[in-house]
């Protein structure tokens, strides 16, 4: 179980910087058709997204439960990884099972479930 932090955006030059200060790489995504131009994503994986979370984490508004989530996820791996060597991977015990769990429920697509 890996996070991956993607970043999209008209400006490739905005997460060559980006990919540049946290580590990761740019790849293009091909507009749909012609009345849409070219987007840019960036892909920063696990092994940099908690550095670069805890960065930028002041200034976020959007995602910033997601990556509240996300580090408190990574704050609690190391005591996990105590008492279970090897891969993460469900079932998880407490505390990373509530924070998955809530995880999941934000980037649950679709309207919102009462």
């Amino acid at each position: 179980m890996a996070a991956e932090v993607n970043v999209t955006n008209s400006d490739k030059a905005v997460l060559d910087w980006l990919c540049e200060i946290a580590g990761g790489s740019v790849v293009v995504h091909s507009p749909q058709d012609n009345r849409h131009r070219a987007t840019w994503r960036a892909l920063i994986p696990s092994l940099y997204a908690r550095r670069l979370l805890a960065a930028i984490l002041p200034w976020m508004r959007i995602k910033r439960r997601h990556a509240e989530i996300l580090l408190a996820f990574y704050a609690a791996v190391p005591e996990y990884k105590e008492r279970h060597p090897g891969a993460i991977c469900p079932p998880l015990d407490e505390p990373l099972a509530s924070l998955y769990a809530e995880l999941r429920a934000l980037n649950r697509r679709g309207p919102p479930h009462a």
